[in-house]
């Protein structure tokens, strides 16, 4: 942490350090959104970023895209094979034969994997992107509140700001990436491969006092769904998923060998379900209904 500036320690030729108004690397402006710091480069596909940003959109927090490693996506690069996110979507098998210990069925896999995450959830999509700020809890909510890719680029700050758990600082910032001329290129590519712009339950998620606005924390081993699985039922069903117990939080929900978040919430008087009264909560109300099928709206209207 920096405490404050040692003046007496300054050369007397000391001259302010001017920052760059411009990425070293591609030229596109820096950008310091308010509160922060550090200065950043927006551009998706800004080489030396490519490898991180390509990375993370295949991880399994974001489009969850299998086989897709550090090793292989720096090997594409390498190959350039691709230079951006977009171009996953137009590898073929059969040109993947100079990836150093990739068969053919490897290739196939890694194709299919690529072609199955077209399928994703839209705040997969979101939280793909890299936008500064923006996680898979508030990329979970633009995309339930909103409801598709193209409302959210439209979408003013004002707009924005009514979402939970987006602030000005996170609209601001999710405004200023849709602005880049570049990176809606890289997002109309994604479109045009035939990702899932839309949330099919965006509006139509039934208020049940069970789940509806409450905030929910697991711990503990679960037998039937892993707390990761669990916990996306019930945001499914209007909840909210917390790391971290607090007088804010509504519900524990604990398994066999909860530690300390458990006894934290016998402290604060928390009401405390067991698997089997979760199940219970899950087979009285239905989820919103999911998509039978992947829905692919036109982004860029005319």
């Amino acid at each position: 942490q920096v405490v404050r500036v040692v003046q007496e320690k300054r050369k007397p030729d000391a001259v302010p350090y001017e920052f760059p108004p411009a990425c070293p690397a591609c030229e596109s402006p820096l950008d310091k959104l308010k509160g922060d710091v550090a200065l950043c480069c927006p551009n998706l596909s800004c080489p030396p970023q490519v490898r991180r940003r390509i990375q993370h959109f295949g991880s399994k927090t974001a489009m969850d895209i299998d086989h897709l490693g550090p090793a292989i996506v720096n090997q594409l690069v390498d190959l350039g094979h691709i230079k951006d996110i977009a171009d996953l979507y137009s590898l073929q098998a059969s040109g993947l034969e100079d990836l150093e210990k990739f068969g053919e069925k490897s290739a196939e896999n890694l194709i299919d994997a690529i072609r199955a995450s077209k399928e994703r959830e839209l705040w997969r999509l979101l939280h793909g992107l890299g936008i500064q700020h923006v996680g898979s809890g508030v990329a979970k909510q633009l995309a339930l509140h909103i409801g598709s890719l193209q409302a959210i680029m439209d979408a003013g700050v004002e707009e924005l700001v009514a979402t939970d758990e987006v602030g000005v600082i996170v609209a601001e910032s999710i405004r200023h990436f849709f602005a880049q001329d570049n990176n809606r290129q890289i997002v109309e590519q994604l479109v045009e491969a035939g990702l899932n712009t839309k949330d099919a339950s965006a509006g139509r998620m039934v208020e049940d006092t069970t789940f509806f606005g409450k905030t929910f924390v697991l711990t503990g081993t679960l037998k039937k769904y892993s707390r990761m699985e669990a916990g996306e039922m019930i945001e499914q069903r209007g909840g909210r998923i917390s790391s971290s117990v607090s007088s804010k939080t509504d519900c524990v929900i604990a398994g066999p060998n909860a530690g300390s978040k458990l006894t934290k919430a016998q402290s604060l008087e928390i009401e405390i379900w067991d698997e089997t009264q979760l199940l219970t909560a899950f087979d009285g109300m239905a989820p919103h209904p999911g998509p039978s099928e992947t829905v692919q709206g036109e982004l860029f209207e005319e």
